[in-house]
């Protein structure tokens, strides 16, 4: 089957040569550049689509001269629905297009036509994990829109769980493995440390309910599941209705969205300008560091000292030889993201393993305090000022102090950082903001 692959791949790329050839003859006068969607991750196909489109209208990396730009699917599209909405503003190709991608970048002197091109590793990362370094979020409008059509579709397929668009609902997205062990099987995840178990978020979903709102819990190929008997409560895979539609328009009608950091929380935020509050999160320097974001971190246990670790003893951490490996790294012989920066002698933990910390998971009552917290915010229409709460402002402090340790590091974040953590879990956890 390989070898019949190999075959036809051969065969498109020499179809496709010729169109090459005339992109590079027209570029003095019109610029054609192309670029891979990230269609089969919904994570870095929303993140790093939305970052494009909100540079594009800030006039960011645009080229100066005519130019058109030109995606590629990737063979799997994660959400059919996303690819649609981002078909209004951008052109995609469908996959079997990958040829263009391979000859351009085979055939040398191609890097102006290559919409993410760099030279610098740094520079194509900030790309790939859709940083905002230039602090657009909290400035650029949101940038793609359902046609009416779809509203139609998408609110009568909404009435068929038993939700009205303009009930006060809220989304649910737990990162757990079953997902990519279903859906990416070929590859292994056994680095993600983000993970949690939903049991955790049952405090907080009845509270919710006795608060009234509607939770749904989006998400495909859930490893646990959770039995919570009240119709207001719907878990949209096991319900048999879930569609691409109805996913992403609950998505961008919710009043704010609960989970961990995954794919599944990034539409709500990137595509739909909505609150979400992130659990379990980790590392600690991957955060999204926007003001709609409100994060708990998962505690990280130093089983030597038999202490829990601060903000700069975890920096140190994820410093270290083995700190990638420890803290969600996919590089297993190297430091944080493949080694970039210098590891001292002298970093304590440098003789650390895998066995020597544990993470330790937000408890219910953790998660509960920050959903009463963000569903006040909510209530009142109006979400909090990061700057103005005196224990976040000292959390934003320690955190920038720390990622001005590590200059490329400190490149993956906007000049301005301004995200939430929750009050109760600062206020908890004083030691922790050191």
């Amino acid at each position: 089957m390989w070898i019949i692959k190999k075959i036809c791949l051969f065969i498109l790329c020499f179809l496709f040569l010729p169109v090459i050839f005339l992109i590079r003859l027209i570029q003095p006068f019109f610029l054609i550049r192309l670029g891979k969607s990230h269609s089969s991750r919904l994570g870095h196909f929303v993140g790093i689509n939305s970052y494009y489109l909100m540079k594009r209208a800030a006039g960011i990396n645009k080229p100066n001269s005519n130019h058109l730009d030109i995606f590629v699917n990737e063979k799997k599209v994660s959400n059919k629905q996303i690819e649609a909405l981002f078909a209004k503003k951008m052109i995609i190709l469908p996959w079997w297009f990958q040829p263009l991608l391979i000859i351009n970048e085979f055939i040398p002197w191609g890097s102006k036509n290559k919409i993410f091109y760099s030279k610098n590793p740094t520079e194509r990362d900030k790309v790939f994990e859709h940083r905002d370094v230039y602090g657009l979020f909290d400035k650029s409008p949101q940038q793609v829109f359902f046609s009416d059509n779809e509203i139609k579709k998408a609110v009568k397929e909404l009435k068929e769980i038993g939700i009205d668009k303009n009930e006060k609902i809220v989304t649910l997205c737990v990162r757990d493995s079953g997902y990519l062990q279903k859906e990416l099987p070929q590859f292994d995840f056994f680095y993600k440390t983000q993970d949690a178990e939903i049991k955790s978020f049952e405090k907080a979903i009845n509270t919710l309910l006795n608060l009234g709102f509607k939770v749904v819990r989006t998400g495909l190929y859930h490893k646990n599941k959770l039995i919570i008997k009240n119709k207001n409560y719907v878990d949209l895979f096991e319900s048999g209705k879930r569609t691409d539609l109805l996913e992403v328009f609950l998505y961008s009608i919710c009043k704010f969205h609960l989970g961990t950091y995954s794919g599944g929380t990034a539409p709500s935020i990137y595509l739909f300008r909505k609150p979400v509050i992130t659990t379990n999160q980790v590392p600690i320097n991957e955060l999204h560091p926007d003001s709609r974001f409100f994060y708990l971190f998962k505690k990280v246990f130093d089983k030597k000292k038999q202490k829990k670790l601060s903000i700069s003893e975890i920096f140190d951490l994820l410093n270290s030889t083995n700190g990638a490996t420890i803290l969600n790294g996919a590089n297993g012989k190297t430091n944080l993201n493949g080694g970039r920066y210098l590891i001292s002698k002298e970093n304590p933990f440098n003789e650390y393993t895998k066995e020597d910390i544990v993470l330790i998971e937000n408890t219910e009552d953790e998660i509960n305090k920050i959903v009463i917290e963000l569903a006040e915010y909510v209530n009142k229409n109006n979400l909090p000022d990061p700057d103005k709460n005196e224990l976040n402002n000292l959390f934003l402090s320690v955190f920038e102090k720390n990622l001005k340790r590590y200059p490329r590091l400190y490149e993956f974040h906007p000049k301005k950082l301004k995200f939430n953590v929750g009050s109760d879990f600062l206020n908890e956890n004083k030691d922790f903001v050191k």
